[in-house]
């Protein structure tokens, strides 16, 4: 099945990626990796209540999801004034990573969230990352506090 979604999304998104606003790369393993090694998540599926500062929200209307995930994306963007590269992972019916900075990614976002399955941002210094759930569930959490810095990036 990730045959056809991987297809679908690389022919969404040709243009951006000829022109070199996105990059795409097949080791999506490595990003679950980056997500396991620094914040709780166990099967997939982040704990957010272990998580030091979060965010999360449930999309009740499966008819709306997308623009719900779009939005909840959107306001955790203004709302904590994130900037930088970030990269998007599905769990299940893709299996490429998609980066870029996050004003390029909103710009997508429609075209990836409406993929069926579990969707996952990552901030490239991993300092936050974003989980949507097929389920409607939508949460956000920093690796610290936002009102503390980061000792280092991974």
């Amino acid at each position: 099945m990730s045959d056809y979604f991987d297809q679908q999304l690389r022919e969404d998104l040709a243009e951006p990626i000829a022109a070199g606003q996105l990059r795409v790369s097949l080791d999506v393993d490595h990003y679950f990796g980056l997500m396991k090694a620094r914040f709780p998540i166990r099967s997939l599926r982040p704990d957010w209540q272990k998580m030091p500062f979060r965010v999360t929200e449930v999309s009740e209307d499966r008819h709306s999801r997308t623009e719900a995930c779009r939005a909840f994306f959107q306001r955790r963007v203004d709302e904590f004034r994130l900037i930088g590269d970030a990269v998007y992972v599905g769990d299940g019916c893709t299996d490429i990573a998609v980066s870029d900075d996050l004003e390029s990614l909103l710009e997508i976002s429609e075209c990836l969230f409406s993929i069926p399955q579990h969707h996952y941002v990552l901030a490239t210094d991993q300092s936050w990352f974003m989980c949507l759930m097929m389920e409607g569930d939508m949460g956000f959490g920093f690796f610290r506090d936002p009102g503390e810095a980061l000792e280092r990036p991974l």
